[in-house]
Parts: C-alpha cells; sequence; structure tokens
C-alpha cells in the first residue's frame, strides 16, 4: 500500500488522522467511491475484477492525499503481500463492522436502481462488492437496509414510507429502536443523543443509528 509522503505522519501523538489534507478534499474511502464510479464509466457498469483493477491502482500509486488508511485496507495488503487472490484478500479487523464500509455501496446502489436493477439483484451485488473488503455479516445485512432505504428515496414520489423505513432500518443493530424511539429521542439536543444515546465512533453498532436518526429528525419534507 502506497505510503509516499506520509509516513512521517504516522505513530505522532496528537496527529490528526487526516494531517496534510486541504479543507474540503476527499478522504480515502471517497477516492475508493471514484475508483467505483470509474469501473462504472470504462465498462458501461459494475465488474468485481475490474473494481479491484482500479482499487490495486489507486492504491499503489501516489494518487491520493489521504495520510489514514482504515484497518481495512491494510488487513487487505498484508494478504496481498502475501500472495492471495486479490479477490480473496479481504480480512476481518477490530472495525470490519464499519460505516466506512457503506461509503463505496452510495453510488453502486444508485446507480443499478436508477438503472431498473431488481432490488433483490442490486442487494446482492452490493453484499458482494462488500465482501471485497469487509466481510462481516452483520454489516452485510445492513447493506441490505441501506439499499432498501436508497430504494425508497429515489422512489419517494409514490409515496413511500421513509420515516417508518428509517426506524425499521435501525433494527438491524438495535431491536430496541423503532419509529417511537426515534420520536422520543428526536425531541432531545443532537449532541446528546449521539454521545450518550449512539456512539459518534464508525463502528456500526453506533453510527448506522446515528446517521438514521438524523435522517428521520429532519426529514421534515417526507424524504430525506
Amino acid at each position: 500500500m502506497n505510503s509516499k509522503g506520509k509516513k512521517e505522519r504516522w505513530g505522532v501523538p496528537n496527529m490528526h488522522y487526516h494531517a496534510g489534507m486541504p479543507a474540503g478534499e476527499n478522504t480515502l474511502n471517497a477516492y475508493c467511491s471514484r475508483a467505483l464510479l470509474r469501473t462504472w464509466t470504462q465498462h458501461g457498469g459494475y465488474e468485481t475484477s475490474q473494481f479491484m483493477e482500479n482499487y490495486l491502482k489507486l492504491m499503489t500509486t501516489d494518487s491520493h492525499p489521504d495520510t489514514y488508511a482504515e484497518s481495512y485496507h491494510r488487513e487487505f495488503f498484508k494478504n496481498y503481500k502475501a500472495g492471495r487472490d486479490p479477490l480473496a484478500c479481504a480480512g476481518v479487523t477490530h472495525d470490519t463492522p464499519s460505516i466506512g464500509g457503506l461509503v463505496t455501496l452510495g453510488p453502486l446502489a444508485i446507480l443499478e436502481l436508477i438503472r431498473g436493477t431488481p432490488i433483490a439483484d442490486v442487494k446482492a451485488k452490493c453484499r458482494r462488492h462488500l465482501a471485497l473488503t469487509h466481510p462481516d455479516p452483520l454489516l452485510s445485512n445492513v447493506s441490505d437496509s441501506y439499499v432498501d432505504l436508497l430504494s425508497y428515496a429515489l422512489n419517494s414520489q409514490k409515496g413511500d414510507p421513509s420515516k417508518p423505513a428509517i426506524a425499521k432500518a435501525a433494527q438491524v443493530v438495535d431491536k430496541n429502536l423503532d419509529e417511537k424511539a426515534f420520536a422520543i429521542l428526536a425531541g432531545k439536543p443532537d449532541r446528546e443523543v449521539v454521545g450518550r444515546y449512539f456512539s459518534p465512533a464508525c463502528y456500526i453498532d453506533g453510527s448506522w443509528p446515528s446517521l438514521l436518526f438524523f435522517a428521520y429528525k429532519y426529514n421534515e419534507a417526507g424524504t430525506f
């Protein structure tokens, strides 16, 4: 994995995760999304091996400005260096079930849904893509809910029940959450909800409900 111009910032106390990046610059996860979009535009659709080719190129050349690489990148390239097939380099780390795994799923799901791909097939394709870097069953279930929410959003003119859908999606990681619970939390200050009730960290059991809480609370127009 390329570290050109960045290694001196690693392991330094109190160093910001994204040190040296200009304001507004994309993080590495966003560059991975660009690699996925590049695959789509180059080949007229998504194909696993073609995405992997673009991902490897991104990660082994000096083509992104980020200092921080999540643990899934590090685990992937540890296995890649050991000689594994790149399509089988994903490994489990302390934060595999992390919201970072959803970043590349958004554009993939939206492009497939707009194309008219059946939602079950979109979910299956997103799960396969996720498994390239984030092999985790809970995160796979979240992926399915994420696709559902994106479908609701794209078809909101049809009257899809977006608020109930948002609350239902939270139950993937916490069975105690429902629309009543979200309605109660919506009356509390945001900083109290995210911090006291939900974790602000990237781990999916806190970050997914936090994301959905904001989508629910600020869904004033009936869509999100």
